[in-house]
């Protein structure tokens, strides 16, 4: 019988054979598999994506299963609205997270009017929220006009 992991044996093979750092982990969302990863290191950098692997939380425990390898992570990041304050606020939180960060480019900046703040790049940087929670507010007036999606 074999099992999925052990297929992961050729990712060592090539992350061994190449000078670049692999970095892999986001479509993930098993603790178990993340630990296998890091404990056979087939990853130079762990990239958990927080909208697959469960959340911060879970995301918090794959850092630190990281951090005790003595392994960078760095999330996996396809936001750049309200949904990056996660990522923003779980990078400021975390002592191994690399130091780039997945944050795209979506063009010329927009002001998006229902929450604040905004994200913007500035100088290859994105500022992380100091409000309460997440740190950002909805705009209460938007969702009054917002329409309930039924499957």
């Amino acid at each position: 019988m074999s099992y999925p992991w052990e297929e992961v044996s050729e990712t060592k093979q090539v992350a061994d054979a190449l000078e670049m750092k692999i970095a892999g982990g986001e479509q993930d969302s098993s603790l178990w598999k993340f630990q296998d990863m890091i404990q056979r290191k087939v990853l130079d950098i762990i990239q958990p994506d927080m909208n697959y692997c469960g959340g911060l939380i879970r995301a918090s425990r794959v850092a630190r299963m990281a951090k005790k390898a003595g392994m960078t992570i760095v999330p996996h990041n396809t936001q750049t609205d309200a949904a990056a304050c996660k990522m923003l606020q779980f990078a400021a939180a975390t002592a191994n997270i690399g130091p780039l960060m997945e944050f795209p480019y979506r063009g010329r900046e927009k002001k998006d009017s229902w929450y604040t703040p905004n994200f913007v790049i500035r100088n290859g940087m994105v500022a992380v929220p100091q409000t309460a929670g997440l740190g950002v507010e909805f705009d209460a007036d938007y969702l009054k006009g917002a329409k309930r999606a039924e499957l």
